[in-house]
């Protein structure tokens, strides 16, 4: 935690070389204690829990005096401050819980209304699913510190619509290629006999990419109408619930995965649209549309064939379409 505030630090500071650094020092600091413990001892998880434990207290103190040299943390206590910070964080702890609740409900209802094969088969499809969170954490690190330090600029709206565009370019593109790919994803490293997760994934892709595209709905966070939020996601979950409950009763473990890219749509719609009136962000929406419906239809198109046979023409036809 400790760790996770300072490198945080240095990113709200808009110094991410800094933070970069320090993270490939904690990286390497942990990699020399693996091959210390490794050539002293016969592996275990103990000493591969000492190993972090030992890279992330080294890489702690080395964080803190840099932050105490660069003038980003001082030991002062402000009364006002505390107050606007606590008004502004209190609510997200209700909304951190109900969006951690929202992430695990539906693999809890699978194991409890269904069986562990399900569950297993669902936590696989949605391991798979989250590989779009890698561009995910990528914009979000690196975009939301901007929308806090230039949102006042003239311009910055239309930028930060661009922005929006180019994130949008790459999910698409993540989310057409694996959607693609899935036949030989399952045949040359998964296995055939775990096919019956591929049908999940594309729901899966959609509730990740939703959930990760609200962060260009910074509005409620730069008016300090954080409570907002909370109120999004705890009726989000809520929602979630209740239809999880209904949808695996009627799909099985098909419903879990439409109950959750049901909630994950409505949640980014609504933080969209209450958003954009208190920060207007100046989407091409009607671009954004026609790349998601281009995307739906190539496909789709492969859906409309009971059997595509993996070869190679298939491959490089495959990687035309995503291109």
């Amino acid at each position: 935690g400790t760790y996770s505030f300072i490198t945080s630090q240095y990113r709200w500071e808009n110094k991410p070389a800094k933070q970069v650094c320090l993270m490939l020092f904690q990286s390497l600091c942990l990699l020399a204690f693996v091959l210390w413990f490794l050539k002293e001892n016969q592996s275990n998880v103990e000493d591969l829990l000492k190993a972090h434990l030992f890279s992330l207290a080294i890489s702690v103190f080395a964080g803190l005096l840099f932050l105490i040299k660069d003038r980003i943390l001082t030991f002062r206590f402000s009364l006002p401050k505390l107050k606007t910070m606590l008004l502004f964080s209190l609510p997200l702890v209700p909304s951190s819980i109900a969006v951690f609740s929202q992430n695990y409900i539906d693999r809890i209802m699978v194991s409890h209304m269904l069986d562990l094969e399900m569950l297993g088969l669902y936590s696989l499809a949605f391991k798979i699913a989250a590989l779009v969170m890698v561009f995910g954490s990528i914009f979000q690190t690196s975009v939301v510190p901007l929308f806090y330090k230039y949102h006042q600029d003239e311009k910055a709206s239309k930028l930060f619509g661009y922005t929006a565009n180019i994130y949008l370019f790459f999910i698409l593109n993540a989310i057409g290629g694996i959607i693609l790919f899935l036949p030989e994803l399952f045949y040359y490293l998964i296995g055939s006999e775990f096919n019956k997760a591929a049908n999940l994934i594309p729901y899966l892709l959609i509730s990740t990419s939703a959930a990760s595209f609200y962060t260009f709905a910074p509005g409620l966070s730069i008016a300090k109408k954080t409570s907002y939020l909370a109120l999004f996601n705890i009726i989000g979950m809520v929602i979630n619930i209740i239809l999880n409950y209904f949808l695996i009763k009627k799909m099985g473990v098909t419903g879990a995965a439409v109950a959750t890219m049901l909630s994950c749509l409505l949640i980014c719609f609504a933080n969209i649209v209450v958003s954009q009136k208190h920060y207007k962000i100046d989407f091409m929406f009607w671009r954004m549309c026609s790349a998601v419906l281009l995307l739906i239809s190539l496909a789709g198109l492969f859906y409309l064939f009971d059997e595509i046979p993996i070869n190679l023409s298939v491959i490089i036809i495959k990687l035309l379409i995503v291109f």
